[in-house]
């Protein structure tokens, strides 16, 4: 259970902007429920392990993956990467396919290995968007986007789209657009805001030092 990071961004829209905004950067969920969804914004590639494996095994899933030694078809390969099955039959054997493909390579030939390598889940969410997973509990209004993360807040990179997007529709008012955050337990807060066309970062800012 992460801890969560309150996310604010400051808006100052008219009710067509925030339609327009909705459009760009919100998604449906599985219960119809709309989110913030960052992959509007910086999309995550499709052949992403979603396992947190170690550096060992990812070499040998991402062998196994591109070289396809047992001429598994791509569909199956797609679903083992993303951890849709956990098991598949080899010789007529039903296997473990993350101790499988961890058996079939030496670590030397592992340690060795210079070929294109499949994404982490894990490694790629925090360097691209942050935060480990998508928001949570977001919801949007003409003063105010608000939203959750796991343990840390969303990028510079990620809200830098944000602004793209909102530049696109709201012109020149998009430089007044300012984002708050701060983590459950007070350990960390600041904000990102723009000056002169530059987002700036301000990690010893609190909300409650405003009067």
């Amino acid at each position: 259970m992460p801890n969560y990071c309150f996310n604010r961004i400051k808006l100052n829209l008219s009710f067509e902007e925030l339609i327009k905004i909705k459009e760009r950067v919100f998604s449906k969920d599985d219960f119809g429920d709309y989110y913030f969804d960052f992959n509007k914004l910086i999309e995550r590639p499709e052949n992403t392990l979603l396992k947190a494996y170690d550096d060992n095994l990812a070499k040998a899933f991402s062998k196994y993956y591109y070289e396809n030694p047992d001429s598994l078809d791509q569909e199956l390969l797609d679903k083992i990467i993303k951890n849709e099955i956990k098991r598949v039959r080899v010789n007529g054997m039903l296997v473990n396919i993350d101790q499988y493909v961890e058996e079939r390579y030496s670590k030397e030939e592992l340690k060795n290995y210079n070929g294109e390598m499949l994404t982490l889940w894990h490694e790629w969410c925090v360097e691209n968007w942050g935060t480990k997973w998508n928001s949570l509990f977001s919801s949007i209004s003409r003063e105010e986007l608000i939203f959750s993360t796991a343990w840390h807040p969303i990028s510079q990179a990620l809200f830098e789209r944000f602004i793209g997007v909102c530049r696109d529709i709201m012109g020149d008012k998009a430089d007044k657009i300012w984002f708050y955050y701060e983590e459950d337990r007070g350990k960390i807060s600041g904000r990102y805001f723009i000056q002169d066309g530059e987002i700036k970062i301000d990690t010893q800012y609190k909300e409650e030092e405003v009067a």
